[in-house]
């Protein structure tokens, strides 16, 4: 079974759920972040997103939906 992930534009209304993502320290363990827990204030990941929502260019997504394949 092989997961299909479709993605779409990032979006103010995930604060919270990229916000909790954060927090979860095996999510994060080999990534670049700030070593400082939690790692992002609420305020910055507000303010990280928006960054992202209005950049002309990158790849930043939400998931929309996940499927199975089989």
């Amino acid at each position: 079974m092989i997961p299909k992930v479709i993605l779409r534009d990032l979006i103010l209304d995930d604060l919270e759920d990229r916000y909790k993502w954060s927090l979860d320290k095996e999510v994060t363990k080999h990534l670049s972040i700030p070593k400082k827990y939690p790692p992002f204030t609420r305020e910055e990941t507000k303010v990280w997103i928006k960054m992202c929502i209005d950049r002309t260019n990158g790849y930043l997504h939400g998931v929309r939906d996940m499927v199975l394949l089989l």
